[in-house]
């Protein structure tokens, strides 16, 4: 008997998700899409950015991503999922 739980749309959308990871090493920021390459940035905040307008542009056609970071010796940390959006206050401007 098949397991239908595998082979219904749970599998189909967990399989849908793109995967946006940030990793640092030796003063570099690497992002990558689904383990292809997507930038590199010398600052955090360019890879943060980077990695959210990249989510922000699936989920606005219609695609889920997460957003995992390996810092400080955490790997892969979930730091964002469009699936379940949460506020993103405004950068207040001086």
């Amino acid at each position: 008997m098949a397991n239908t739980e595998s082979t219904g749309a749970a599998a189909i959308a967990h399989e849908a998700v793109e995967r946006i990871s940030i990793n640092q090493r030796a003063g570099v920021w690497r992002v990558a899409v689904s383990g292809h390459f997507y930038g590199d940035y010398v600052r955090k905040y360019w890879a943060l950015k980077a990695a959210f307008e990249k989510a922000d542009e699936i989920s606005a056609s219609g695609g889920a991503a997460t957003i995992n970071w390996t810092i400080d010796g955490q790997q892969n940390t979930l730091l964002y999922d469009t699936r379940r959006p949460a506020p993103r206050a405004k950068a207040k401007r001086a």
